[in-house]
């Protein structure tokens, strides 16, 4: 018996996340010149971008006036095989790098190599390498239960 590979994968169950954008298409440009996404619906007041049709996309929604993060903040992770070619792009463009790239250390596991941005509403996009990213991925038998006792004890409020 063939198996057929398109039938075994599993789409993400997140379908999309929606950033609100004072320009639509200047956000457009940012998220497929620079980060090299693509369109997959478009209207007059929202596009859906990302990088494949099987992963979690990203809304871009029209705001009526600028958008104005207050004291809040939106950040946003992606993995990418090599993270050099996004920062060399940014840099062409003249767009702003957030934090600069980065090693980070994670005892016991593997040292991922990270850069922020900030995209052209200042929305924080955290650029993780991939082979680092996957590995710390990687699901833990027993994460998915909450011991909350436990949690108690080491000093957590809930």
């Amino acid at each position: 018996d063939s198996i057929d590979a398109d039938a075994q994968l599993v789409h993400d169950k997140l379908l999309y996340v929606s950033f609100n954008v004072g320009n639509l298409q200047q956000s457009i440009d940012y998220y497929t010149q620079v980060l090299n996404m693509k369109v997959f619906s478009q209207t007059s007041s929202s596009a859906l971008v990302g990088y494949s049709e099987k992963e979690c996309k990203l809304q871009l929604v029209a705001s009526e006036a600028s958008v104005d993060h207050a004291s809040a903040f939106g950040r946003l992770a992606i993995s990418d095989v090599d993270i050099n070619p996004v920062i060399e792009k940014v840099k062409q463009t003249g767009d702003k790098i957030h934090t600069p790239p980065v090693e980070l250390p994670t005892e016991g596991k593997a040292t991922v190599c990270v850069v922020i941005l900030s995209d052209r509403d200042a929305y924080e996009i955290c650029i993780v390498g991939e082979e680092g990213f996957n590995d710390l991925s990687k699901p833990v038998v027993g994460a998915d239960y909450i011991n909350w006792a436990e949690r108690i004890a080491n000093g957590s409020k809930e």
